[in-house]
């Protein structure tokens, strides 16, 4: 499936936790209202925008790139289902924090294909 992201915005496949550090089971009913502010989720990068456009007309790089982690508020995020796999798209400046991640590849994400149309 050809996705075109504007901008700059992330399609993000988010991480679900059901067990605790601990290693107990997390129930549903144990787990925040995804509408808090205070909510954070975490989820890894599939695929970025262009970038957002300056005044003269180049792309701004983007700063967060496919295969990050990435730390963000639930309730800015748009919730999408591609391919019945259920990802988020934000902007970029709604992260709240990332790191790079070098062991990640896009199969990983349960076999999709999915690609940046440059057209």
């Amino acid at each position: 499936m050809d996705i075109n992201l504007l901008e700059d915005r992330l399609l993000v496949k988010p991480i679900e936790h059901k067990f605790t550090k601990g290693g107990l089971v997390l129930p549903d009913s144990a787990k925040q209202d995804a509408k808090s502010v205070f909510n954070m989720v975490e989820g890894i990068v599939v695929l970025t925008g262009p970038g957002r456009p300056t005044s003269t007309g180049e792309r701004m790089k983007m700063s967060i790139g496919e295969g990050d982690l990435v730390y963000y508020p639930a309730h800015l995020a748009g919730p999408i289902e591609i391919e019945d796999e259920k990802f988020v798209i934000l902007n970029e400046p709604v992260v709240i924090a990332y790191t790079k991640r070098a062991d990640w590849k896009k199969e990983d994400v349960d076999g999709l294909e999915l690609e940046q149309n440059t057209n």
